[in-house]
């Protein structure tokens, strides 16, 4: 640039030197006129100007590589930026791509996860019935445990003393009144063999004895209405015997099976 500056300063100057150079001799020969001397200083102001308009020129030629090496660089650091924009770009695009295959990768292991958690839950729900159906046999089973055994705790209470007493005594009465029977029975057994006997007699040898078939006979009619008469008191006592003994207890424990069975109705009612 120095040099360049240098050989441009140096055109103006030698021209402005030789034509000093040529007045001077001009000057020297024609004597000196006044026209040259304004001719002169013409020339000398035109060198000047050329100069100024030169060193003007030199200043914008500045200007502009300075303008020039300054879009360079500003183009440089854009070029710079874009391309590592464009970097960045590339970058983001590839991991955005990355992204896109990682998640299409979850969303099948997601929906591989579903089906088989779908396929679980109708399991679970399978079981969940099977276990359902099983709880509700064993809650049944465990009902008829519980009203077994409690029917069995029912049984296994002690039976009150008078009860037990009551029935003692009937039980006496009922042996009692059923040895008189079988005696009775056995009497009545007796006479009939007898009567046969006499009746068989009396048609051999063909006597009177109509007295003493009628007391007979009076006496067999009695012993058959006391017969009678015991075996109607038999059946009554039987039946005072088995219903003092089974019938409060059994309306006792009905009662207590149907409350304990609506209190369980309740319960799984909640």
């Amino acid at each position: 640039m120095k040099k360049a500056n240098f050989w441009i300063l140096f055109g103006p100057g030698a021209l402005l030197a030789a034509t000093l150079l040529l007045f001077y001799k001009t000057a020297f020969l024609l004597g000196r006129p006044a026209w040259m001397f304004g001719l002169g200083i013409s020339i000398f102001l035109a060198s000047g100007i050329t100069y100024l308009i030169y060193k003007e020129v030199l200043f914008l030629e500045k200007n502009l590589q300075n303008e020039g090496t300054q879009k360079d660089q500003e183009a440089s650091n854009l070029k710079e930026v874009l391309e590592e924009t464009q970097h960045l770009y590339r970058r983001k695009v590839d991991q955005l791509e990355e992204a896109f295959v990682a998640i299409e990768g979850e969303k099948d292991e997601l929906h591989q996860g579903y089906e088989e958690l779908f396929e679980e839950s109708n399991a679970n729900k399978n079981h969940l019935t099977s276990y359902q159906t099983s709880l509700d046999d064993a809650l049944e089973e465990l009902r008829k445990l519980r009203q077994i055994h409690f029917l069995e705790q029912e049984r296994e209470k002690k039976t009150p003393k008078d009860l037990l007493s009551q029935h003692k005594q009937l039980r006496e009465q009922f042996d009692e009144k059923s040895l008189i029977l079988d005696q009775t029975r056995r009497r009545l057994f007796m006479i009939e063999g007898h009567l046969i006997v006499l009746k068989k007699q009396q048609a051999m040898e063909k006597l009177d004895s109509s007295q003493e078939e009628e007391m007979l006979l009076s006496i067999l009619k009695a012993l058959d209405e006391e017969n009678k008469f015991l075996e109607k008191e038999i059946a009554e006592l039987e039946t005072l015997v088995v219903s003092s003994f089974k019938l409060p207890r059994a309306k006792k424990i009905k009662k207590q099976l149907e409350n304990m069975l609506e209190f369980q109705f309740e319960k799984s009612a909640e």
